[in-house]
């Protein structure tokens, strides 16, 4: 390897070039240089390139840490990381956002790459997290089992929604979505009707998207109520493309075409989205 390159590689490890990992130049260069220097910019890196990262791992600062677990993870992916990253397999002290859909911190990245590697490990700390009303991962590691469902925590998912307020609403209802059974759908749907127009936007999505998953036609009704909502809250701008996105059908399409010409425009342009999205041309008025 260049001297130069060396020298950059000295700064990036130990910080020196690497601000914050929301500056996209700067993260972009350091995964740039670490690429390089462990050969994974190679089509199919080698095993003992992988295993020296590996190796390296613990000596790298915590954002370079993440900048190879997040950017160069299927690359870098070997069974030495396991030791590399047990030891940083720690609970947060504090609760996280949930994060829908990305992970934001080293230690959802290193709960996520260790469940690739060995998930008899981490699955049972995961379990124990998603009993709490509050619990302390984002989502996105919450949401990583494969499991359709989770039987075993319908009623202990019921009783920490019943008592939402003194823990996460957010989280609670987005494992809901997630795990929980058609069993328990009576309980969930009357808490939601109950308290439909005061809920916060994410608790409304995910409330609804579990009813589409056991009973349809009535989810769709109800999105449509949603859609209509609109005195004490905002979600119904985009309540049709957050919870149909990605279980869009011809009675999805028929729901979504009443709001073509809503009097509200990001209504309307929701729905023009969500139909492009799927291929269906908007029918003009």
């Amino acid at each position: 390897m260049k001297p130069k390159l060396l020298l950059v590689l000295a700064l990036v490890l130990s910080g020196g070039l690497f601000g914050c990992a929301s500056n996209p130049k700067k993260t972009d260069f350091a995964v740039s240089v670490i690429a390089q220097y462990y050969h994974l910019d190679a089509d199919k890196p080698r095993d003992e390139d992988r295993a020296r990262l590996a190796h390296d791992f613990p000596k790298l600062t915590p954002k370079n840490q993440y900048i190879v677990l997040v950017y160069l993870w299927p690359k870098a992916r070997c069974p030495e990381f396991a030791g590399a990253l047990l030891p940083l397999a720690k609970l947060p002290k504090e609760p996280e956002p949930h994060f829908l859909r990305t992970y934001e911190t080293l230690c959802d990245a290193v709960f996520i790459c260790l469940f690739d590697l060995k998930p008899e490990t981490v699955r049972p700390i995961i379990l124990e997290d998603l009993q709490r009303p509050n619990p302390l991962f984002s989502f996105s590691v919450l949401q990583v089992l494969p499991d359709k469902e989770l039987p075993e925590l319908d009623d202990i998912l019921l009783a920490n929604l019943n008592d939402y307020r003194q823990g996460d609403g957010e989280k609670i209802t987005l494992i809901i979505e997630r795990y929980a059974t058609a069993r328990i759908m009576p309980q969930v749907i009357t808490f939601y009707q109950s308290n439909a127009t005061s809920l916060e936007c994410t608790m409304q999505t995910a409330f609804l998207r579990y009813w589409l998953k056991h009973d349809r036609p009535a989810a769709l009704h109800a999105i449509e109520k949603a859609v209509n909502f609109r005195k004490t809250t905002g979600c119904y701008k985009w309540v049709l493309g957050e919870t149909l996105h990605d279980s869009f059908d011809a009675d999805a399409e028929k729901l979504a075409r009443k709001f073509i010409n809503d009097s509200d425009p990001v209504v309307a342009a929701n729905v023009k989205n969500l139909l492009a999205q799927h291929g269906s041309i908007p029918q003009q008025p």
